[in-house]
């Protein structure tokens, strides 16, 4: 996978082994997240990553929620909506975070996270859980960003 082409600092790394502390090691798409954290560090864009992270534990919750209840349940359909509605402003969110990474690197999180097929709805539901640990960090921390 082409994703190595973004390096790490060391603060990402440091960041990255919190985040595994706190998940428990259940980040399922680590590098992704890492290219994420690494390229908020490198553009000055942490108060759009804090956005992020606030979007997805959004849709996680939302998410977590509708499966709990399951589709026949009283308000399932306004949690699909609010759900629908947030994803389309987390994968904005994501694209802008994006966009001054490597052409290579967009290409393979739209490919990855951003087609309508039902692997990629499952692997974009994944990241929105891995990244909503940054959420959590910034809970647990009391700060938005880890620097």
């Amino acid at each position: 996978m082409g994703m190595d082409v973004v390096i790490l600092s060391p603060e990402t790394e440091e960041f990255l082994r919190q985040l595994d502390g706190l998940s428990n090691n259940s980040l399922i798409h680590r590098n992704e997240v890492s290219i994420l954290l690494e390229l908020s560090g490198r553009h000055d864009r942490k108060t759009q990553l804090a956005e992020l992270a606030f979007g997805a534990k959004f849709c996680w919750n939302l998410f977590s929620v509708m499966k709990r209840i399951g589709p026949g349940a009283k308000g399932y359909e306004h949690l699909m909506s609010e759900y629908n509605e947030n994803v389309v402003k987390v994968i904005s969110s994501l694209k802008g975070l994006l966009g001054p990474s490597p052409d290579e690197v967009r290409k393979q999180f739209e490919e990855k996270f951003f087609i309508n097929t039902q692997t990629s709805l499952q692997a974009q539901i994944e990241l929105f859980h891995d990244i909503s640990w940054i959420k959590n960090w910034s809970i647990d921390h009391k700060s938005d960003t880890p620097a």
